[in-house]
């Protein structure tokens, strides 16, 4: 029987959006914290809009039981960015972050020229407040910038009825400029299928439906609540194409939905589209986003070790008492969300070197292909010491 002991520690902090940020949302001060666990980092950023659990029942199941998808996620963040603090290495060590689109809260014409002059050639909007306003802006962008491509997310916020008479308003030319259209409203087989048939419009999901949603053909993964490497599998078997993206959350959180959309794009090589990870201009600037550079399709890696922050000067307080975890006789709490799919694969991080994708070997779905056999001795070594030498928990 292996006993770890768990103190994790919080430092609290608000971000002010520039503005609201979604059709849901009427809100521009958002709570979070920053987790450390053994030296390791992460954060948690519920949106209880979109139905996760509020902050302080957050706190509460970091402190417990550590059920909600959220907090585990961000237990994971910092278990990997530890993993790489330990080796005195950058968790982006030889990867290649996928490009981002342009994310923007609100219909700004000002927006889409900055964006365009920062070098997107994609726009996600957010829409869904005002669809006669949002239909007009639409038209009249897609026919000043008729190269750029157009990502619509509404958050469930319309009826099947009100998204096909929104899509079927706009000329064929705007809409033959619609990427995909990301939740449009409640997902089911038969509307989804419906809507898709009368517009011709790529639809993609991104809720809970999302490894069942075979109507779909996009499938957006946050990593903030989804383990990419299960949706990746589901995405593959229904022939979906897979963007990743951030949780409009800290930096901290950005740079893990970056550090996993280079990581599930090494397991499967050609799933991962352009992405969305760069949200932290939605927000008034701080010292984390300065880390993260100007607005731009690329990712700017944040120079440090594991994730790349430096946590100097940040105060972090106790949550809670210490956690027992039976690694053994437990099926898993910890274990799984530590392993998850790395029990398919032979090692803890997936590296790229001289053209040859190693430490992944993980089993593909369908017609994909092993991403690699190739063993990384230092991943292997922090797998054995995170598991406690359990050495055949992932294959190894």
């Amino acid at each position: 029987m292996i006993l770890i002991e768990q103190k994790p520690l919080i430092a609290r902090y608000r971000l002010k959006a520039r503005g609201f940020m979604n059709s849901i949302s009427n809100r521009r001060d958002f709570e979070g914290v920053l987790i450390q666990i053994d030296g390791g980092y992460g954060c948690i950023h519920p949106w209880p809009e979109l139905g996760d659990p509020t902050l302080e029942k957050c706190l509460a199941d970091l402190a417990g039981a550590r059920r909600w998808p959220i907090v585990r996620r961000a237990i994971r963040c910092a278990e990997y960015d530890k993993a790489a603090r330990d080796f005195e290495n950058s968790l982006f060590e030889e990867m290649e972050v996928p490009a981002s689109h342009a994310t923007l809260a609100k219909a700004d014409a000002a927006e889409i020229t900055l964006a365009v002059e920062a070098g997107f050639t994609a726009i996600k909007l957010k829409t869904g407040r005002d669809l006669a306003a949002e239909s007009k802006f639409l038209e009249a962008m897609a026919t000043e910038f008729p190269a750029l491509k157009w990502r619509l997310d509404f958050n469930e916020s319309l009826t099947p009825e009100q998204a096909a008479d929104f899509l079927l308003a706009l000329t064929e030319k705007t809409r033959a400029a619609i990427d995909f259209v990301e939740d449009p409203c409640p997902f089911s087989e038969t509307s989804w299928s419906d809507l898709r048939r009368k517009t011709r419009v790529k639809l993609a999901v991104d809720r809970e439906a999302a490894p069942l949603a075979a109507a779909a053909q996009v499938m957006v993964i946050k990593p903030a609540v989804d383990e990419p490497f299960l949706l990746g599998e589901a995405a593959i078997q229904h022939n979906q194409r897979v963007v990743m993206t951030s949780y409009m959350d800290h930096p901290v959180g950005q740079a893990f939905a970056a550090w996993e959309a280079a990581r599930l794009e090494l397991q499967f090589p050609g799933l991962v589209g352009m992405c969305g990870l760069q949200t932290h201009h939605l927000f008034e600037p701080n010292e984390f986003t300065e880390a993260l550079g100007p607005w731009s399709p690329e990712f700017k890696l944040p120079d440090g070790l594991g994730l790349g922050f430096e946590f100097v000067g940040q105060s972090f307080d106790e949550v809670g008492a210490a956690e027992r975890i039976n690694r053994v006789g437990h099926a898993g709490l910890f274990l799984d969300d530590l392993l998850g799919p790395e029990r398919h694969a032979h090692c803890f991080f997936g590296r790229k070197r001289e053209g040859l994708v190693e430490g992944v070997g993980v089993e593909r779905l369908g017609a994909a292909e092993h991403a690699g056999q190739g063993l990384d001795r230092g991943p292997h070594d922090v797998v054995q010491r995170l598991l406690g030498g359990q050495r055949n928990a992932c294959g190894l």
